[in-house]
């Protein structure tokens, strides 16, 4: 079997597997329903509440252990994380204008941000994030 013989899950299913995880790790997080197609009406009012096109898929309000700077002794580190998912088979240019200024604007506020391609990116680049700590443990705060 070739890797062009492997089905390419749906970006509902890579979704789903990294909800699941993040569930089980016992993250802080949430997803963003922008997605999906809705008739006029249900668009015209989630625009009315708010809804803005290009939100990233997932945040996620842990602090992971990378930091982002330092001045003197003071230690700065990411607000959070901001996941856009795409397929696996995805590329750069299945990232729309919207979600690219959505991930410069949370980077400039200080989230750490990235677009993955899969589940299993998601899943493999927050694991090297929060190594060398557990999400739950807040004593050392």
């Amino acid at each position: 079997m070739t890797r062009w013989d492997k089905e390419v899950p749906t970006e509902f299913d890579e979704q789903v597997k990294l909800a699941e995880y993040l569930d089980q790790k016992g993250y802080c997080w949430c997803h963003v329903p922008n997605g999906g197609n809705r008739d006029a009406v249900t668009g015209a009012k989630m625009k009315k509440q708010g809804v803005k096109p290009g939100v990233p898929d997932v945040l996620i309000f842990d602090e992971p252990n990378k930091i982002r700077g330092m001045v003197g002794t003071r230690i700065y580190k990411h607000k959070g994380v901001i996941i856009e998912l795409k397929r696996q088979n995805g590329s750069p240019s299945d990232v729309s204008e919207s979600q690219k200024e959505w991930l410069q604007k949370l980077e400039a506020r200080g989230w750490l941000t990235k677009v993955c391609y899969g589940a299993d990116e998601a899943i493999d680049w927050l694991e090297n994030l929060f190594e060398e700590g557990d999400k739950n443990d807040l004593s050392s705060e």
